[in-house]
């Protein structure tokens, strides 16, 4: 499966006269100048594919503002996104229920000399409800034409099931896009791994590794309980860890000189008056 193209219209800076933009089947440079497009090309495919409900909802500032419009014009307005995905898979027999999912299967579109293919169409309006905002609405429609204008008979709804099978995940431009990557190459490895399908070689040896941190772990917490503050009232005494490290030792007394106060695991209530190292 793969994107061949997105037609758009009414998108932010894209008019209300659709613009098709071609997607290469290799690698795609969108090029141009300030306020051409470049940004909302990728946003207007978060609107489609976003991995959150804030990345797919269509917002009043997503509808076109021609250069003459009056920025308080009250009158409705209207997008929409159009996407056309490829099945190359379907034509040279090589498609799986992982490269390609029934649904899509079952929306395809044929073509004369060409792979199938499958369209979508995120259609939004907004109008004026009486606040300051408006009111938007949106849906996501399976097209089975490849038409221009579809009529309302060869529209259907997109399920949120369906909806998920294809997610984009965009980094947008940033002076300190560190966080943004993070975050985003965080969200890939983990689908990632959910989507491996391990070996029974690869799932025993994660199960011995497992097991032996486990063990490890008690090990060290049947250790830490067993380093009891040891105290003894009106005189002071050296306390040595049972971790059995010689290197350090604890004088502790009930003296009210110091205001620094031991960790409630050592002695509750106590004070320091002497910190000695034997190294």
């Amino acid at each position: 499966m793969r994107i061949e193209s997105i037609t758009l219209s009414g998108f932010r800076c894209f008019g209300p006269n659709p613009i098709t933009v071609p997607i290469s089947p290799n690698i795609t440079a969108v090029v141009g100048p300030n306020a051409a497009g470049k940004t909302a090309l990728l946003q207007a495919l978060s609107k489609m594919f976003g991995v959150s409900r804030a990345q797919r909802t269509v917002q009043r500032s997503d509808f076109h503002l021609g250069v003459k419009d009056d920025p308080d014009d009250r009158e409705a307005k209207d997008l929409f996104i159009d996407v056309l995905i490829g099945l190359p898979e379907l034509a040279d027999g090589t498609a799986t229920p992982e490269t390609i999912a029934p649904s899509f299967r079952h929306m395809q579109i044929e073509r004369a000399d060409e792979s199938p293919v499958c369209r979508l169409r995120l259609e939004a309006r907004w109008e004026d409800d009486g606040t300051v905002e408006g009111e938007v609405s949106q849906e996501l429609f399976w097209i089975d034409t490849l038409e221009d204008d579809p009529s309302e008979d060869k529209r259907h709804p997109v399920s949120a099931v369906d909806r998920g099978l294809i997610q984009l995940y965009y980094t947008p431009a940033s002076r300190d896009a560190t966080a943004q990557i993070r975050a985003t190459t965080g969200a890939l490895a983990a689908r990632l791994l959910r989507a491996i399908e391990w070996s029974s070689s690869a799932q025993e040896a994660v199960q011995e590794a497992s097991e032996s941190l486990a063990t490890a772990f008690e090990g060290s917490q049947r250790l830490l309980r067993s380093a009891k503050p040891y105290r003894r009232a009106g005189q002071a005494f050296t306390m040595m860890s049972s971790i059995r490290n010689p290197g350090l030792a604890w004088s502790v007394a009930d003296s009210k000189r110091s205001s620094t106060r031991l960790p409630s695991f050592l002695s509750k209530g106590r004070t320091v008056t002497n910190v000695s190292s034997t190294l």
